[in-house]
C-alpha cells in the first residue's frame, strides 16, 4: 500500500469511548500528510536534478575524451559517476577513490 499525503487526509477512525481524542489525531494527520507531500516533491525534484547532472557528466566525459583522443600528453580523460562520487560537500574537498 503506497501511502499518499491524499490517503492520510482521507483516513477516518472509528470514535469510541477510550481512545485518542479525534480532533488531535485529524491534526496530527494533517501535519504527517502535508509533510510527506513536502517530501515527496523534494524527492521528485532530487531525482530530476540527479538525472540532469547524469547527462551533464556523460556529455562533458564524452567531449573530454574526444578532445584529448590523440593527444599523448594528457592520455585518455574520463570521468565517470564513480569518480567524482568522492565530492564531499560539507568538507568542501574531493577525495578520490
Amino acid at each position: 500500500m503506497d501511502i499518499t499525503p491524499e490517503l492520510i487526509a482521507e483516513i477516518d477512525f472509528p470514535d469510541s469511548l477510550k481512545g485518542f481524542d479525534k480532533d488531535a489525531v485529524d491534526d496530527f494527520l494533517g501535519q504527517v500528510g502535508t509533510e510527506l507531500g513536502r517530501v515527496q516533491y523534494e524527492l521528485r525534484k532530487a531525482q530530476r536534478r540527479t538525472s540532469e547532472l547524469e547527462q551533464e557528466l556523460a556529455t562533458a566525459s564524452a567531449q573530454a575524451y574526444s578532445h584529448n583522443k590523440g593527444n599523448n600528453q594528457c592520455g585518455k580523460f574520463h570521468l565517470s559517476a564513480r569518480s567524482v562520487s568522492g565530492w564531499r560537500p560539507a568538507q568542501n574537498k574531493w577525495r578520490w577513490r
